[in-house]
């Protein structure tokens, strides 16, 4: 089935209004950017091409009382045009029943297949293809960019700040994007940053080696004896200390794997960090359209 979904900023897990038994996602948007907008974005695998795509980029909305506004929300696949592996630029896709994300419906659930002959509702001016219908849209990014390849499909609402209409509680379903449909939590990846150790909350530090505690043991067992008249428990107490929690730690290390045994994290929940690989971050390819400036 490929990569999963990730939801970024303000889109969350949630349950269909009209039927809590169906997993949806939503989003709030708000006049805050970036905070304020909702995306939902599926990296793919190398090398595919824009017509896998025919018949397979779908979605439902509900907007309780918003509509479409701005460009938003709209269904974005970012084009690699020489087939170098490197964002050239989207092919941004609007939501709606007519050209531009005209038509939207408030007030029940919508299904919208994107790849319609709808006229003007792919906007390719960031590859200097003008606006088209998706027939035509496959046939140009075929034929100007033979070596393209999608990088990603994302689903982004992000035009509150400019364009009121588009403000408000907006519900997704049933989001397909080549070979996978964001249906429920199971289609979606859980995004668990890597916490760096020195921010983890605990204290860390590395105990010393069992070499480093043997060598502090013997130069202890070598100090001089105690002066005549003092119990050898008052001398004890005054040259040193009792011993820390980290020195009996490593004493137990080198009692079970010997004196070379390095050391150690003191904190497991910080050992398992560090043993983690870390994980692998896809930029992501969305951005509003060239003329959002002039919208606001």
């Amino acid at each position: 089935m490929g990569h999963k979904f990730q939801l970024f900023y303000a889109m969350v897990d949630d349950q269909d209004p009209l039927n809590l038994t169906n997993d949806v996602v939503s989003v709030l948007t708000t006049t805050d950017y970036p905070a304020g907008i909702g995306v939902a974005i599926r990296n793919l695998p190398p090398g595919i091409k824009i017509t896998a795509f025919s018949d397979q980029i779908q979605l439902k909305y509900y907007f309780p009382s918003r509509s479409c506004g701005g460009g938003s929300p709209r269904i974005q696949l970012a084009i690699d045009t020489d087939g170098d592996g490197h964002f050239d630029g989207n092919a941004f896709g609007y939501v709606g029943h007519g050209g531009f994300g005209a038509g939207c419906l408030t007030g029940v659930w919508d299904f919208v297949d994107m790849t319609d002959n709808i006229p003007a509702r792919w906007d390719l001016t960031q590859l200097g293809l003008g606006y088209q219908s998706w027939p035509a849209a496959v046939a140009l990014i075929t034929t100007t960019f033979p070596q393209h390849q999608v990088l990603s499909g994302s689903l982004v609402d992000d035009s509150c700040s400019f364009s009121p209409p588009s403000c408000g509680k907006a519900y997704y379903d049933l989001l397909t994007i080549e070979n996978r449909t964001l249906e429920n939590r199971q289609d979606r990846s859980l995004r668990t940053p890597r916490r760096r150790p020195e921010r983890s909350g605990r204290l860390l530090h590395k105990l010393p080696t069992c070499a480093t505690s043997a060598a502090s043991s013997a130069s202890k067992s070598n100090a001089p004896p105690s002066r005549p008249g003092r119990s050898p428990r008052a001398s004890t107490t005054r040259r040193r200390s009792s011993p820390s929690r980290g020195s009996r730690l490593a004493a137990m290390a080198c009692w079970a794997k010997g004196p070379t045994a390095p050391g150690w994290w003191t904190s497991t929940t910080a050992h398992q960090e560090r043993r983690r690989r870390p994980r692998r971050v896809h930029r992501l390819h969305f951005a509003l359209r060239p003329d959002a400036a002039a919208l606001r």
